[in-house]
């Protein structure tokens, strides 16, 4: 009884660090290895062709739009004030910016290609 009530305690106390994401919550982007063309897959699932039609689209629309540019400048902004702060952890930040720019982009030009149904 001790040691579970210790288990509840610890879980109440730590509840919001376990809202995280894991890879299971994660779009991976594979390659066909017959025809080398990309396909999505969510959850262990490869998307259906709606699915990746939306996603491809979202991707793009989001990419081009007003939000996202404002969203980047702000965050470029706050990461070159964390270099001069912390070098490593601004350069961290910088360096993931670029990588979710580069996943919108490869999400887009998975697009243009087609997909092949997996």
């Amino acid at each position: 009884m001790k040691e579970w009530l210790r288990k509840k305690f610890v879980s109440w106390l730590v509840g919001d660090l376990q809202k995280i994401a894991t890879a299971y919550d994660l779009v991976e982007i594979h390659t066909d290895r017959e025809n080398l063309k990309q396909y999505f897959v969510f959850r262990d699932n490869p998307l259906t062709p709606e699915q990746e039609t939306e996603f491809i689209q979202s991707a793009d629309q989001f990419s081009k739009s007003f939000l996202w540019k404002v969203i980047k400048s702000q965050l470029r902004y706050d990461a070159q004030k964390m270099v001069f702060i912390d070098g490593t952890f601004g350069k961290a930040a910088l360096w993931l910016l670029e990588g979710f720019e580069k996943y919108l982009e490869t999400i887009g030009n998975a697009g243009k290609e087609g997909s092949p149904e997996p």
